[in-house]
């Protein structure tokens, strides 16, 4: 009794994962998915038009954004520069990384990241997007390929982000 006098609380705070999840390309999906990322995991953000004035993560260099220690690399970028994008990626500073697809588009993303190797690849399809699922996205579709998995513990950490969203 003595001792619980003396302990107030100050609140409640969600642990955060030890996941670490890098974005490339911070449009309105993306910006829409890291609102609900950053409740789960750590996000860092790399994008060719600066939103350091939006999201204290960001990185305007892609090699010190390359540097980071990510578990998931996340492409929220459009279809039309996304093999510009890839192919700017050091293999040997993505090895052994989770790289996740959002883009509407399945089989061309899918077949430039297959050349990639030592990564696993996830390509996804959220059914919903900022304008549908604004406040919450329970109930809602999130279709997925498991394209390469190795690591299933970074797989289902990320995954387990959707799951807990509904």
């Amino acid at each position: 009794d003595e001792i619980k006098n003396k302990i107030k609380s100050l609140g409640s705070y969600q642990v955060h994962d030890d996941l670490r999840i890098g974005i490339i390309g911070f449009g309105r999906f993306g910006q829409f998915l890291y609102e609900k990322l950053k409740n789960y995991a750590s996000i860092f953000v790399h994008s060719r038009t600066n939103y350091s004035d939006i999201c204290p993560t960001f990185i305007n260099n892609l090699d010190k954004f390359m540097s980071l220690d990510l578990d998931c690399l996340l492409f929220c970028n459009s279809i039309v520069s996304f093999k510009e994008i890839v192919s700017k990626l050091d293999h040997d500073k993505i090895k052994n990384k989770l790289l996740v697809d959002v883009l509407s588009v399945k089989n061309y993303p899918k077949s430039i990241l297959m050349d990639i190797p030592n990564v696993d690849i996830l390509c996804t399809h959220p059914m919903f997007g900022p304008d549908s699922a604004a406040q919450s996205w329970k109930d809602k579709k999130f279709i997925y390929e498991k394209v390469r998995i190795t690591n299933k513990h970074i797989f289902n950490k990320f995954l387990n982000i959707f799951k807990s969203e509904g």
